[in-house]
């Protein structure tokens, strides 16, 4: 996982760029603390897909981000919604009394998966590992979350 930004405008973000070769460059998935409390969610995760790449044209949905350890074949799901607006992909990771699992998926497994669904109709899974740099950078963020809004 990539770097984390504290941006008076975005907001705490955690950027994850995933080099795809086949995709014609990199997948993008930002992780966004939410502290607007109109919205029913505490954080959203935009996914991106190269723009010119050949699999964007194919992606007809996402599913939602799963959380997954190292010994483990399966993941868990986050709870929320995916959020799709004509060819842009974002997933809203609900507040509530679900935020403790949303929590400790996203700082205990090591591994994110994202489910795609194709025009096909056959399915895709976009993984990728948390590693060292991307904890430090989800601690900040989940951090960020358990704050009181400024």
């Amino acid at each position: 996982m990539g770097q984390f930004a504290d941006d008076r405008e975005l907001g705490v973000q955690v950027v994850a760029k995933i080099g795809i070769p086949h995709l014609d460059g990199d997948m993008k998935a930002v992780f966004r603390a939410n502290h607007d409390k109109t919205q029913p969610y505490v954080l959203t995760i935009d996914v991106d897909f190269p723009q010119n790449g050949v699999f964007r044209k194919t992606i007809e949905r996402i599913g939602m981000l799963e959380g997954r350890a190292d010994s483990q074949n399966t993941g868990s799901m986050l709870a929320g919604n995916v959020l799709t607006t004509g060819d842009k992909f974002s997933i809203g990771v609900t507040e509530g009394d679900v935020n403790t699992n949303n929590f400790d998926l996203l700082l205990n497994d090591n591994w994110f998966e994202i489910p795609i669904q194709l025009k096909s109709r056959k399915e895709s899974k976009i993984t990728f590992e948390k590693g060292i740099f991307g904890q430090k950078q989800i601690v900040k963020l989940v951090e960020s979350l358990k704050a009181p809004a400024p």
